[in-house]
């Protein structure tokens, strides 16, 4: 399966090779507007899960020509905010990584101007997903905090006679129950430091790529270029965090 020129319904026949038990076809494509390595795979529309055949792997490079198109349009999918930013922030990322002009007379001033556009979209970006973190942060120990005085509560059931088997076995679906909201408020609090974690990590390689890149002078001002590597120092690697 896979989106052709003629968009994602177009049927593409193929045949069977009998003697090597093999498939082959012929689907025409349009190449990734983004830079970066691709692999193509086959497989069933109704199981994507399944990998039936990949191909080799291609590394998209963009031209000299080709910066000034593909940071507009990884600017155009950051204003247009219809994702959380990941994809767009692993596309700058790799841009700034594999910038390197063939040209030494290349004019960069667009470019360079809409790659701090992205670099400060990116902010925003991060931002948002810091306040995210935070309120889910504060909503989960909300939750955690009520369980743990509902914890220290004492029964009421206690206080009356005994009820036999019957009260002991809502007393074990009671403890079962609140051992399932436990751990469901903890997988809520991992999956959002993890979300919070991997975000500073995905900024912290747009930070990366843009001070190891010895040409990147020639993509961004000097003024910026120090601004973002005075940022990329507060970075920590071995927490994946920022000071």
């Amino acid at each position: 399966c896979a989106d052709s020129r003629d968009g994602p319904d177009k049927d593409y026949f193929f045949n069977i090779d009998q003697r090597t038990d093999t498939v082959f076809g012929t689907v025409p494509f349009y190449a990734p507007r983004t830079p970066g390595n691709v692999v193509f795979r086959l497989y069933y529309e109704d199981e994507p899960h399944v990998t039936l055949a990949c191909g080799p792997c291609i590394e998209v490079v963009p031209s000299d020509y080709d910066y000034d198109s593909v940071l507009r349009f990884i600017l155009s999918n950051f204003k247009s905010k219809k994702t959380n930013g990941m994809s767009s922030i692993n596309a700058l990322a790799t841009l700034f990584e594999m910038f390197k002009p063939q040209r030494s007379n290349s004019n960069f001033n667009d470019a360079g101007r809409m790659a701090w556009g992205c670099v400060c979209e990116t902010r925003k970006v991060v931002e948002q997903a810091a306040q995210k973190f935070v309120n889910q942060k504060e909503e989960i120990e909300e939750r955690l905090e009520a369980m743990k005085i509902k914890e220290e509560l004492p029964d009421l059931k206690t206080l009356n006679v005994s009820g036999g088997d019957n009260e002991t076995k809502e007393e074990e679906d009671e403890k079962d129950n609140t051992a399932a909201k436990y751990d469901a408020v903890m997988k809520d609090k991992f999956t959002n430091e993890r979300k919070w974690r991997e975000m500073q990590h995905a900024y912290s390689s747009i930070l990366q790529a843009v001070v190891s890149n010895k040409y990147i002078h020639l993509l961004m001002k000097r003024d910026l270029l120090s601004t973002i590597r005075l940022e990329y120092e507060l970075w920590c690697p071995l927490c994946d965090a920022f000071a």
